[in-house]
């Protein structure tokens, strides 16, 4: 999965997360990796072969201590200094279909890059 950024999805996801109440476990993991992120959306996949206007993302909260995005009650308390929240977002119903909040003591490089300039990475199939 590449990792494409557009801002409009990070308005319209930001908009969301902040305007919903959002119940999501936080899982705390030792590494965030790329394998991790493409497991994930892997056993949701058919919500995305089902759903042409399902889009995968990650929303990078916080990497190395950096604040991103503050999103209310997702990760109080909390330890960690890298939270991403990634999830499948319908933007034809403005909804998100299913989402996690992953804490990690370490991020993978590729990761961080993805985030390095916008909170907010969409991911495709390579082709």
């Amino acid at each position: 999965m590449d990792p494409v950024v557009t801002p409009m999805l990070l308005l319209a996801v930001g908009h969301f997360l902040a305007a919903h109440t959002v119940v999501a476990v936080v899982v705390t993991v030792a590494a965030l990796t790329v394998a991790g992120i493409a497991a994930w959306f892997q056993e949701r996949e058919a919500i995305l072969d089902s759903n042409k206007d399902a889009l995968a993302f990650t929303l990078g909260a916080m990497i190395n201590n950096k604040q991103y995005v503050e999103i209310p009650g997702l990760f109080s308390g909390k330890p960690g200094a890298n939270r991403i929240v990634q999830g499948i977002y319908d933007t034809k119903q403005n909804k998100i279909l299913a989402m996690r909040a992953v804490s990690a003591s370490n991020v993978d490089p590729a990761i961080k890059r993805a985030h390095t300039k916008e909170r907010l990475a969409i991911y495709s199939r390579a082709a």
